[in-house]
């Protein structure tokens, strides 16, 4: 599937570490003009076009594998509203055809008539699968195109979504095909996979929120985030770091203060939610890399979101001693947003 990985839009840039569906919908928009968002849905039209068999159809789907928080799955269209919702957003290029998620199932064996169909035969047993190859929905009459679905030999078992030129108009809708016969582009529609609780923002695959109104040492913002079912954060590579400062920096107007995260030091570094200690970037004036701890007391690290004439990269962190009041950051994990993820 040629799409920019959304890792990669996440990572360095502050427009992209909000993972609402529309955002990132509107930023592979600006990379893949075959990117829409309709109706709480992102529509991506694959690039390259794939030929399958009937038997292989279900393996479509893992042209539209999960990426980054989202359910990808070969795209349904439920009713006649939608289908012009989806015409209207221009996704559909004129004559071309889109795998999406329906075909027929069982095929009706038409053995009496050489194995074409009837009218009346081929228009049986039409339904759209999910990405687990599960039956979610009879394919509704009024989605198809004028005629369709009209079979011809070999039989046409799945289903396309195109776009004719009829009468100087253009009209959407799906018409019945046999895969083996060409290649068609996939047609991809994503919904959220992972929900953050209000207040909380999805990064990557973590929740998280910062607490500014309330500023509290170290004991009382774990107990805070713990009282909220949170921790207080890790962090662990350039790329999150970079946007967790962002993030704090917008979420931190109020009070021009470092923020307190989960990376705690008593004889040594760890971070409060277990996972290993395998990143730093500290700030030291003598440039020393990792500062000397205060003595007489624990520490913790705090991310510095105001950049100042001595420490002009907001990126990097400084020790405070666990007594500092200071604005904190929660982490806790999201929720799955969709029933069988």
């Amino acid at each position: 599937m040629h799409l920019l990985p959304l890792t990669l839009l996440l990572a360095g840039t502050a427009a992209y570490y909000d993972t609402v569906l529309e955002k990132k919908c509107m930023a592979l928009k600006r990379i893949n003009e075959n990117a829409v968002y309709v109706n709480g849905f992102c529509f991506v039209a694959c690039a390259k076009k794939q030929k399958v068999s009937y038997k292989d159809w279900p393996k479509l789907q893992e042209s539209c594998k999960l990426i980054n928080g989202y359910k990808g799955q070969l795209a349904v269209v439920p009713d006649k509203p939608f289908l012009a919702k989806l015409q209207k957003s221009g996704v559909l290029t004129v004559k071309s055809r889109y795998f999406v998620g329906a075909r027929q199932y069982p095929i009706p064996g038409c053995e009496d008539n050489g194995g074409t169909c009837t009218e009346e035969e081929q228009k049986k047993n039409w339904f759209f699968f999910d990405e687990k190859n599960n039956k979610i929905g009879e394919v509704e009459p009024e989605v198809w195109l004028d005629s369709e679905p009209g079979n011809q030999q070999p039989p046409e078992t799945v289903a396309v979504l195109e776009r004719r030129v009829h009468f100087d108009t253009y009209r959407g809708g799906l018409n019945d095909v046999n895969p083996d016969n060409a290649g068609y582009q996939a047609l991809c529609q994503f919904t959220d996979y992972l929900k953050c609780d209000d207040g909380y923002i999805l990064i990557r695959d973590k929740c998280y929120k910062v607490i500014n109104t309330d500023a509290s040492n170290a004991a009382q913002s774990k107990k805070k985030c713990e009282e909220d079912g949170a921790i207080l954060a890790s962090i662990h590579d350039d790329a999150m770091n970079a946007i967790i400062i962002d993030f704090s920096r917008d979420n931190n107007r109020t009070v021009a203060q470092p923020i307190r995260f989960g990376l705690a030091y008593g004889d040594s570094w760890t971070n409060d939610d277990g996972t290993p200690v395998d990143y730093f970037r500290w700030w030291d004036q003598a440039g020393c890399g990792i500062p000397t701890p205060f003595t007489g007391g624990n520490v913790r690290a705090a991310l510095i979101v105001s950049g100042k004439a001595r420490n002009p990269d907001p990126s990097y962190w400084i020790v405070a001693k666990d007594s500092d009041s200071l604005p904190f950051l929660c982490q806790k994990n999201p929720t799955k947003a969709y029933d069988g993820a």
